[in-house]
């Protein structure tokens, strides 16, 4: 049974190729059971491979910021937009719908937005001594504990847990849950996705697509590096605790084994006093004139004398 990203955490020894391709292989796990969830007519498309994840992530970022047509776009148009997107910019084999990408946008957003609600409850600990790495851990395992299936979208996590328009319909979507029934009932007239909306108030004016391109790639780069570097440094860490755990343990060791020696050089000392003692005691015996002692009494200690000289003799 091969183990878990946890149980490498916990055990203190992983390979961080192993743990980042155990990761790709719990993301189509996940992906089938996301599938499964609703029931489809027709034929049932394939999984959702990681690069055509990382590439929808990367069309609804560019067309959501898009400062031309960012505004008043119907959903419709807006997965159209993102289709094309798609499309133009794919480099393997794939022939999403933009309806396809729309439900798979869906299970992103859900599933990357519940693991956001996880990280920051361990991040809110204010944990001392813990790091980013430990966190990170921390937020898979609760994850695991809460869902019972592994979290599948590490590296969308990483690549939207820095983006301010991710955020931002999180937020929205957070203040939304909140509001009630009335408003809930006039939101469902004729809806526009909120996932459509240009910009947020305080937001920067996004930048044109050649510089988005630019940037994105260069942002790709660095999210791997990072997640390698995350476990790189997970890995150290586990180093110096395992070489930390040994060395206390041979620390226990010779401190007892310098405790046997103690209680061995004691136990001669103990022994060779008593020996001490009993000469005194013996020479004492024989120093003892028994011809002016009661005969009953002088037999007894001449028997005391004749056993001490029976030893030597």
């Amino acid at each position: 049974m091969e183990a878990t990203f946890i149980d490498l955490l916990n055990n203190g020894t992983y390979d961080v190729e192993e743990i980042f391709s155990q990761s790709c292989q719990q993301q189509e796990q996940s992906s089938r059971q996301q599938e499964q969830v609703k029931p489809k007519k027709g034929r049932r498309s394939k999984n959702f491979t990681m690069e055509e994840d990382m590439l929808l992530i990367s069309a609804w970022l560019n067309v959501s910021l898009d400062p031309v047509q960012g505004t008043n776009q119907t959903q419709l148009t807006y997965w159209n937009r993102i289709g094309n997107y798609f499309d133009e910019h794919k480099n393997f084999s794939s022939d999403r719908t933009p309806t396809s990408l729309c439900n798979r946008w869906c299970a992103i957003q859900t599933l990357v937005s519940k693991f956001i609600g996880y990280y920051n409850q361990i991040n809110g600990r204010n944990q001392s001594g813990v790091t980013e790495q430990d966190k990170v851990g921390q937020a898979m395992q609760m994850y695991e504990t809460m869902m019972k299936v592994p979290f599948p979208f590490m590296r969308c996590w990483m690549e939207l847990r820095n983006s301010p328009k991710f955020a931002s319909n999180i937020t929205k979507k957070s203040k939304a849950a909140t509001k009630d029934n009335h408003s809930s009932s006039q939101s469902t007239e004729s809806p526009v996705s909120s996932s459509a909306e240009a910009s947020e108030e305080g937001m920067e004016r996004p930048i044109g697509r050649k510089a988005a391109k630019k940037l994105k790639r260069s942002r790709n780069e660095a999210t791997d590096d990072e997640f390698v570097e995350i476990f790189k440094k997970m890995k150290e860490e586990a180093r110096l605790t395992a070489s930390s755990r040994n060395e206390s343990i041979n620390n226990i060791i010779k401190m007892e084994e310098e405790r046997q020696a103690r209680e061995r050089v004691q136990l001669e000392i103990n022994k060779a006093k008593e020996e001490r003692e009993n000469q005194i005691y013996e020479a004492s015996i024989l120093a003892i004139d028994t011809t002016v002692m009661d005969p009953q009494l002088a037999r007894y200690y001449q028997a005391l004398k004749d056993k001490i000289l029976s030893k030597v003799l």
